[in-house]
Protein backbone atom coordinates (compact mmCIF):
# COMPACT_ATOMS: atom_id res chain seq x y z
CA UNK A 1 0.00 0.00 0.00
CA UNK A 2 3.04 2.56 0.68
CA UNK A 3 4.44 1.82 -2.58
CA UNK A 4 1.26 2.48 -3.74
CA UNK A 5 1.09 6.20 -2.11
CA UNK A 6 4.44 6.74 -3.19
CA UNK A 7 4.46 6.49 -7.15
CA UNK A 8 1.15 8.29 -7.09
CA UNK A 9 2.93 11.17 -4.99
CA UNK A 10 5.81 11.17 -7.66
CA UNK A 11 3.26 11.26 -10.84
CA UNK A 12 1.67 14.21 -9.30
CA UNK A 13 5.02 15.88 -8.40
CA UNK A 14 6.28 14.93 -12.23
CA UNK A 15 2.63 16.19 -13.52
CA UNK A 16 3.61 19.27 -11.35
CA UNK A 17 6.40 20.74 -13.28
CA UNK A 18 5.57 19.48 -16.62
CA UNK A 19 2.33 21.88 -16.35
CA UNK A 20 4.47 24.99 -15.02
CA UNK A 21 7.32 24.10 -17.36
CA UNK A 22 4.40 24.51 -20.61
CA UNK A 23 2.83 27.88 -18.98
CA UNK A 24 6.33 29.47 -19.15
CA UNK A 25 6.98 28.33 -22.67
CA UNK A 26 3.21 29.68 -23.37
CA UNK A 27 3.77 32.96 -21.82
CA UNK A 28 7.53 33.50 -23.31
CA UNK A 29 5.34 32.68 -26.79
CA UNK A 30 3.18 35.28 -26.37
CA UNK A 31 5.67 37.75 -25.68
CA UNK A 32 7.76 37.05 -28.56
CA UNK A 33 4.52 37.25 -30.80
CA UNK A 34 3.84 40.64 -29.45
CA UNK A 35 7.57 41.73 -29.77
CA UNK A 36 7.48 40.83 -33.69
CA UNK A 37 3.98 42.62 -33.87
CA UNK A 38 5.70 45.80 -32.65
CA UNK A 39 7.84 45.85 -35.51
CA UNK A 40 6.04 45.90 -38.07
CA UNK A 41 3.88 49.11 -36.85
CA UNK A 42 4.18 52.28 -38.84
CA UNK A 43 6.14 53.53 -35.80
CA UNK A 44 9.16 51.04 -36.51
CA UNK A 45 12.31 52.59 -35.21
CA UNK A 46 15.13 53.72 -37.18
CA UNK A 47 17.54 51.66 -37.63
CA UNK A 48 20.79 52.73 -35.62
CA UNK A 49 24.03 53.69 -37.14
CA UNK A 50 25.63 51.48 -35.33
CA UNK A 51 23.27 48.72 -37.55
CA UNK A 52 23.93 50.19 -40.82
CA UNK A 53 27.62 49.83 -40.41
CA UNK A 54 27.60 46.29 -39.61
CA UNK A 55 24.70 45.82 -42.37
CA UNK A 56 27.12 47.35 -45.17
CA UNK A 57 28.67 44.98 -48.12
CA UNK A 58 32.31 44.32 -46.78
CA UNK A 59 34.88 44.71 -49.83
CA UNK A 60 37.41 42.25 -50.64
CA UNK A 61 40.47 43.95 -49.17
CA UNK A 62 41.00 44.32 -45.33
CA UNK A 63 40.89 48.09 -45.33
CA UNK A 64 37.59 49.64 -44.70
CA UNK A 65 34.54 49.49 -46.16
CA UNK A 66 32.08 50.76 -49.12
CA UNK A 67 29.33 53.19 -48.09
CA UNK A 68 26.55 52.41 -50.66
CA UNK A 69 26.27 56.06 -51.27
CA UNK A 70 29.07 58.68 -51.40
CA UNK A 71 28.19 61.82 -49.62
CA UNK A 72 29.57 64.24 -52.11
CA UNK A 73 29.85 64.79 -55.47
CA UNK A 74 32.25 65.70 -58.10
CA UNK A 75 32.34 67.69 -61.16
CA UNK A 76 35.94 68.17 -63.36
CA UNK A 77 35.87 71.07 -65.43
CA UNK A 78 32.06 71.03 -65.32
CA UNK A 79 31.61 66.97 -66.08
CA UNK A 80 30.09 64.74 -63.55
CA UNK A 81 33.43 61.92 -61.62
CA UNK A 82 32.47 59.13 -60.73
CA UNK A 83 34.34 59.21 -57.50
CA UNK A 84 35.79 56.34 -55.79
CA UNK A 85 35.14 56.34 -51.66
CA UNK A 86 35.79 54.37 -48.81
CA UNK A 87 34.37 54.24 -45.40
CA UNK A 88 37.06 54.87 -43.19
CA UNK A 89 35.79 54.77 -39.84
CA UNK A 90 33.03 54.69 -37.41
CA UNK A 91 32.93 56.52 -34.16
CA UNK A 92 30.54 56.43 -30.62
CA UNK A 93 31.98 58.40 -28.21
CA UNK A 94 34.90 58.89 -29.96
CA UNK A 95 35.88 55.34 -30.07
CA UNK A 96 37.54 55.02 -34.17
CA UNK A 97 36.68 51.13 -35.29
CA UNK A 98 38.26 49.48 -38.24
CA UNK A 99 39.57 51.47 -41.18
CA UNK A 100 41.55 54.28 -39.35
CA UNK A 101 44.46 53.21 -40.92
CA UNK A 102 42.91 54.12 -44.81
CA UNK A 103 42.86 57.86 -44.05
CA UNK A 104 46.00 58.00 -41.67
CA UNK A 105 48.33 56.12 -43.73
CA UNK A 106 49.26 56.26 -47.58
CA UNK A 107 46.44 54.03 -48.47
CA UNK A 108 45.96 53.99 -52.07
CA UNK A 109 43.26 51.48 -53.72
CA UNK A 110 44.96 49.99 -57.08
CA UNK A 111 41.87 49.55 -59.31
CA UNK A 112 42.65 48.11 -62.35
CA UNK A 113 39.13 49.80 -64.19
CA UNK A 114 40.13 53.11 -62.75
CA UNK A 115 40.59 56.51 -65.30
CA UNK A 116 42.75 58.99 -64.98
CA UNK A 117 41.40 62.36 -65.80
CA UNK A 118 43.27 65.02 -67.74
CA UNK A 119 43.74 68.28 -65.58
CA UNK A 120 45.62 70.77 -65.57
CA UNK A 121 46.42 74.70 -64.07
CA UNK A 122 43.54 76.23 -65.27
CA UNK A 123 41.00 72.99 -64.24
CA UNK A 124 38.41 73.19 -61.80
CA UNK A 125 37.66 70.31 -60.08
CA UNK A 126 34.16 71.25 -57.81
CA UNK A 127 33.49 68.88 -54.57
CA UNK A 128 29.56 69.48 -53.40
CA UNK A 129 29.00 67.67 -49.91
CA UNK A 130 26.32 66.27 -47.60
CA UNK A 131 28.80 66.05 -45.09
CA UNK A 132 31.57 67.97 -43.09
CA UNK A 133 33.90 69.89 -45.33
CA UNK A 134 36.33 67.84 -47.21
CA UNK A 135 39.34 67.53 -44.72
CA UNK A 136 42.79 66.48 -44.87
CA UNK A 137 43.53 66.97 -48.93
CA UNK A 138 46.47 65.59 -49.77
CA UNK A 139 48.36 64.50 -53.11
CA UNK A 140 49.99 60.95 -53.52
CA UNK A 141 51.69 59.79 -56.36
CA UNK A 142 49.92 57.61 -58.99
CA UNK A 143 52.29 54.99 -59.32
CA UNK A 144 54.44 54.84 -56.01
CA UNK A 145 51.53 55.80 -53.45
CA UNK A 146 53.77 58.27 -52.24
CA UNK A 147 53.07 61.36 -50.49
CA UNK A 148 54.13 64.30 -52.48
CA UNK A 149 51.27 67.17 -51.23
CA UNK A 150 54.42 69.31 -49.91
CA UNK A 151 56.76 68.44 -52.74
CA UNK A 152 54.41 68.86 -55.74
CA UNK A 153 53.37 72.42 -55.51
CA UNK A 154 50.97 74.21 -54.44
CA UNK A 155 46.53 74.13 -54.36
CA UNK A 156 43.82 75.97 -53.17
CA UNK A 157 40.86 74.61 -51.64
CA UNK A 158 38.04 77.10 -51.89
CA UNK A 159 34.39 77.36 -50.52
CA UNK A 160 32.22 78.82 -53.10
CA UNK A 161 29.10 78.60 -50.49
CA UNK A 162 26.32 76.34 -50.00
CA UNK A 163 28.44 72.78 -49.47
CA UNK A 164 30.60 73.82 -52.73
CA UNK A 165 34.00 73.73 -52.66
CA UNK A 166 36.47 73.97 -55.49
CA UNK A 167 40.32 72.58 -55.68
CA UNK A 168 42.49 74.13 -58.26
CA UNK A 169 46.73 73.44 -59.13
CA UNK A 170 48.18 76.36 -58.77
CA UNK A 171 50.97 75.32 -61.33
CA UNK A 172 51.02 72.43 -63.22
CA UNK A 173 54.18 73.31 -64.69
CA UNK A 174 57.22 70.70 -65.66
CA UNK A 175 54.56 68.80 -63.24
CA UNK A 176 53.53 65.39 -65.84
CA UNK A 177 52.09 61.97 -64.57
CA UNK A 178 49.21 60.74 -63.04
CA UNK A 179 48.24 61.19 -59.08
CA UNK A 180 45.19 60.74 -56.42
CA UNK A 181 43.86 63.50 -54.64
CA UNK A 182 43.00 61.70 -51.45
CA UNK A 183 40.25 63.71 -48.86
CA UNK A 184 37.73 62.74 -45.97
CA UNK A 185 34.43 63.66 -45.70
CA UNK A 186 32.43 63.14 -42.56
CA UNK A 187 28.71 62.52 -42.06
CA UNK A 188 26.57 61.95 -39.02
CA UNK A 189 24.46 59.04 -38.40
CA UNK A 190 20.56 58.64 -37.92
CA UNK A 191 21.18 56.63 -34.19
CA UNK A 192 20.38 57.14 -30.92
CA UNK A 193 23.33 58.87 -30.09
CA UNK A 194 24.69 62.70 -31.67
CA UNK A 195 27.95 61.63 -31.81
CA UNK A 196 27.45 58.62 -34.12
CA UNK A 197 28.94 59.31 -37.95
CA UNK A 198 30.81 57.74 -40.93
CA UNK A 199 33.90 59.03 -42.04
CA UNK A 200 34.26 58.70 -46.01
CA UNK A 201 38.02 58.69 -47.54
CA UNK A 202 37.96 60.02 -51.16
CA UNK A 203 40.11 58.96 -53.96
CA UNK A 204 39.97 60.92 -57.22
CA UNK A 205 42.53 59.45 -60.34
CA UNK A 206 44.24 62.64 -62.28
CA UNK A 207 46.85 63.13 -64.66
CA UNK A 208 48.54 66.31 -64.89
CA UNK A 209 50.60 67.33 -68.06
CA UNK A 210 53.19 70.00 -67.28
CA UNK A 211 53.61 72.46 -70.41
CA UNK A 212 56.67 74.75 -70.61
CA UNK A 213 55.12 77.49 -72.29
CA UNK A 214 52.24 77.34 -70.85
CA UNK A 215 51.48 79.92 -68.00
CA UNK A 216 48.77 79.47 -65.52
CA UNK A 217 45.53 82.13 -64.26
CA UNK A 218 45.02 81.85 -60.37
CA UNK A 219 42.25 83.39 -58.75
CA UNK A 220 45.21 84.78 -56.32
CA UNK A 221 46.79 86.64 -58.93
CA UNK A 222 49.02 85.72 -61.63
CA UNK A 223 51.56 83.49 -61.74
CA UNK A 224 55.00 85.15 -62.66
CA UNK A 225 57.05 82.74 -64.03
CA UNK A 226 60.40 81.35 -63.98
CA UNK A 227 62.29 84.80 -62.76
CA UNK A 228 65.39 83.28 -62.90
CA UNK A 229 69.04 85.42 -61.03
CA UNK A 230 72.42 85.86 -62.70
CA UNK A 231 74.94 87.11 -60.49
CA UNK A 232 78.69 88.21 -61.83
CA UNK A 233 80.90 89.23 -58.76
CA UNK A 234 84.10 90.72 -59.42
CA UNK A 235 85.56 88.23 -57.21
CA UNK A 236 84.70 85.02 -55.59
CA UNK A 237 81.59 85.49 -52.96
CA UNK A 238 79.98 83.87 -50.30
CA UNK A 239 76.03 85.35 -50.76
CA UNK A 240 72.84 85.11 -49.41
CA UNK A 241 69.58 85.97 -51.24
CA UNK A 242 66.46 86.61 -49.43
CA UNK A 243 63.10 86.82 -51.00
CA UNK A 244 60.97 89.98 -49.15
CA UNK A 245 57.63 88.33 -49.75
CA UNK A 246 58.45 84.39 -49.37
CA UNK A 247 54.57 83.62 -48.63
CA UNK A 248 54.16 84.01 -52.49
CA UNK A 249 56.69 81.01 -53.57
CA UNK A 250 55.57 78.37 -55.37
CA UNK A 251 58.59 76.19 -56.79
CA UNK A 252 62.12 77.50 -56.37
CA UNK A 253 65.63 75.79 -57.33
CA UNK A 254 67.82 75.18 -55.28
CA UNK A 255 65.57 75.14 -52.71
CA UNK A 256 64.40 78.66 -50.89
CA UNK A 257 64.52 77.64 -46.78
CA UNK A 258 63.99 80.98 -45.61
CA UNK A 259 67.28 82.38 -47.95
CA UNK A 260 69.62 80.82 -50.57
CA UNK A 261 72.56 80.64 -49.40
CA UNK A 262 75.27 79.92 -52.11
CA UNK A 263 79.29 80.48 -53.38
CA UNK A 264 79.71 82.63 -56.12
CA UNK A 265 82.55 82.51 -58.69
CA UNK A 266 83.58 85.06 -60.89
CA UNK A 267 82.02 82.97 -63.90
CA UNK A 268 78.91 83.20 -62.48
CA UNK A 269 78.62 79.78 -61.56
CA UNK A 270 76.41 78.87 -58.13
CA UNK A 271 77.83 76.55 -55.25
CA UNK A 272 75.49 75.48 -52.75
CA UNK A 273 76.30 74.17 -49.23
CA UNK A 274 75.85 70.39 -51.09
CA UNK A 275 78.83 71.47 -53.49
CA UNK A 276 75.83 71.18 -56.23
CA UNK A 277 76.13 73.99 -59.08
CA UNK A 278 73.58 76.20 -60.58
CA UNK A 279 73.80 79.14 -63.42
CA UNK A 280 71.24 80.98 -62.11
CA UNK A 281 68.15 80.95 -59.17
CA UNK A 282 64.91 79.79 -60.01
CA UNK A 283 62.00 80.29 -58.52
CA UNK A 284 57.95 81.47 -59.69
CA UNK A 285 55.71 83.43 -57.57
CA UNK A 286 52.13 84.40 -56.90
CA UNK A 287 52.67 87.92 -58.68
CA UNK A 288 50.66 90.56 -56.84
CA UNK A 289 51.45 93.23 -59.77
CA UNK A 290 48.54 93.49 -62.45
CA UNK A 291 49.33 95.65 -65.58
CA UNK A 292 46.78 98.16 -67.00
CA UNK A 293 48.92 97.81 -70.42
CA UNK A 294 47.98 101.72 -70.90
CA UNK A 295 51.52 101.85 -72.72
CA UNK A 296 53.85 98.72 -74.37
CA UNK A 297 54.17 97.29 -77.34
CA UNK A 298 51.86 95.86 -79.94
CA UNK A 299 53.36 92.69 -81.60
CA UNK A 300 52.39 90.36 -83.65
CA UNK A 301 53.24 86.71 -84.03
CA UNK A 302 55.48 87.22 -87.21
CA UNK A 303 57.40 89.93 -85.62
CA UNK A 304 57.49 88.60 -82.39
CA UNK A 305 61.26 86.85 -82.44
CA UNK A 306 62.68 90.53 -84.04
CA UNK A 307 60.94 92.65 -81.50
CA UNK A 308 62.39 90.27 -78.32
CA UNK A 309 66.03 90.70 -80.02
CA UNK A 310 65.45 94.49 -80.33
CA UNK A 311 64.10 95.34 -77.38
CA UNK A 312 66.16 92.90 -74.85
CA UNK A 313 69.43 94.50 -76.82
CA UNK A 314 68.81 97.95 -75.66
CA UNK A 315 67.28 96.44 -72.06
CA UNK A 316 71.11 95.34 -71.50
CA UNK A 317 70.69 91.62 -71.88
CA UNK A 318 73.75 89.73 -73.04
CA UNK A 319 73.29 87.34 -75.89
CA UNK A 320 73.33 84.58 -74.00
CA UNK A 321 70.84 86.28 -71.46
CA UNK A 322 68.56 86.90 -74.59
CA UNK A 323 68.91 83.62 -76.37
CA UNK A 324 67.58 82.16 -72.89
CA UNK A 325 65.03 84.75 -72.72
CA UNK A 326 63.59 84.21 -76.28
CA UNK A 327 64.12 80.50 -76.08
CA UNK A 328 61.41 80.53 -73.15
CA UNK A 329 58.77 83.58 -74.34
CA UNK A 330 59.14 83.30 -77.91
CA UNK A 331 56.77 80.48 -78.22
CA UNK A 332 54.24 82.33 -75.33
CA UNK A 333 54.60 85.53 -77.89
CA UNK A 334 53.73 82.52 -80.92
CA UNK A 335 50.47 81.39 -79.44
CA UNK A 336 48.86 84.39 -79.80
CA UNK A 337 48.37 85.79 -83.63
CA UNK A 338 48.13 89.10 -81.62
CA UNK A 339 49.87 90.65 -78.51
CA UNK A 340 50.29 93.49 -76.16
CA UNK A 341 53.73 93.27 -74.21
CA UNK A 342 55.08 95.68 -71.44
CA UNK A 343 58.42 95.36 -69.37
CA UNK A 344 57.97 95.83 -65.98
CA UNK A 345 61.62 97.06 -65.37
CA UNK A 346 63.82 97.52 -62.47
CA UNK A 347 62.81 100.10 -60.19
CA UNK A 348 58.90 98.90 -60.52
CA UNK A 349 60.31 95.50 -59.69
CA UNK A 350 62.36 96.35 -56.41
CA UNK A 351 58.72 97.82 -55.12
CA UNK A 352 57.04 95.32 -56.33
CA UNK A 353 59.20 92.46 -55.17
CA UNK A 354 62.48 93.25 -53.52
CA UNK A 355 65.03 90.78 -52.81
CA UNK A 356 68.35 91.32 -49.82
CA UNK A 357 71.28 90.60 -50.56
CA UNK A 358 73.85 90.14 -47.90
CA UNK A 359 76.82 91.72 -50.59
CA UNK A 360 75.08 94.34 -51.98
CA UNK A 361 75.97 94.69 -55.83
CA UNK A 362 76.71 97.65 -57.31
CA UNK A 363 74.11 97.40 -60.70
CA UNK A 364 71.03 95.86 -60.81
CA UNK A 365 69.04 95.06 -64.27
CA UNK A 366 64.97 93.15 -63.10
CA UNK A 367 62.33 92.75 -66.42
CA UNK A 368 59.43 91.32 -66.02
CA UNK A 369 57.62 90.49 -69.15
CA UNK A 370 53.75 91.32 -69.57
CA UNK A 371 52.22 89.61 -72.29
CA UNK A 372 47.98 89.87 -73.32
CA UNK A 373 46.69 88.10 -75.92
CA UNK A 374 44.31 90.37 -77.81
CA UNK A 375 41.73 90.49 -81.20
CA UNK A 376 43.71 92.17 -83.67
CA UNK A 377 45.72 95.50 -83.80
CA UNK A 378 45.68 97.84 -81.18
CA UNK A 379 46.78 101.17 -80.72
CA UNK A 380 49.07 101.57 -77.52
CA UNK A 381 51.12 104.32 -76.14
CA UNK A 382 54.71 103.27 -76.70
CA UNK A 383 56.66 102.07 -73.85
CA UNK A 384 59.97 104.03 -72.61
CA UNK A 385 63.17 101.75 -71.80
CA UNK A 386 65.56 102.41 -69.98
CA UNK A 387 69.12 101.75 -70.50
CA UNK A 388 71.58 99.82 -68.70
CA UNK A 389 75.21 99.75 -67.58
CA UNK A 390 77.10 97.24 -65.86
CA UNK A 391 79.49 97.99 -63.27
CA UNK A 392 81.29 95.97 -60.63
CA UNK A 393 78.95 93.20 -59.01
CA UNK A 394 75.78 92.89 -61.59
CA UNK A 395 72.67 91.54 -60.57
CA UNK A 396 70.29 90.37 -63.26
CA UNK A 397 66.59 88.90 -63.46
CA UNK A 398 64.20 88.17 -66.25
CA UNK A 399 60.88 86.17 -65.71
CA UNK A 400 57.17 87.18 -66.96
CA UNK A 401 53.77 86.80 -66.82
CA UNK A 402 50.70 85.55 -68.96
CA UNK A 403 47.14 87.60 -69.33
Amino acid sequence: MKKIVLFITMVTLVMSVILTACAQISNNETQAAANDSATTEPSEKATTATEKFEQTEKPEKENGEHPSIPQVSVKIDGEVYDVYHELSSHSIGGVIADGYDILMSNYIPKLDDVEYVHFCADSTLEITTNGSYPQRIEVFDGETNANITETLGKFDLSELGNKLYQFKVLSSLYISGNFVIKFQSTTHGTGDFANEYYTEVYFIYLTINGDQTYIPQIDTGMVCYKPIIYFYPTQDIDLTVKYANSERLLTTYPKYNGAWNVHVSTDGTLTDENGRHYYALYFDEISGYECAFDKGFYVDRENAAAFLEEKLAILGFTERESNEFIMFWLPVLEQNEHNLVYFEQTAERNSECPLEYSVEPDSVLRVIIHIKAVGGYTEIEEQTLDSFERNGFTVVEWGGTKY
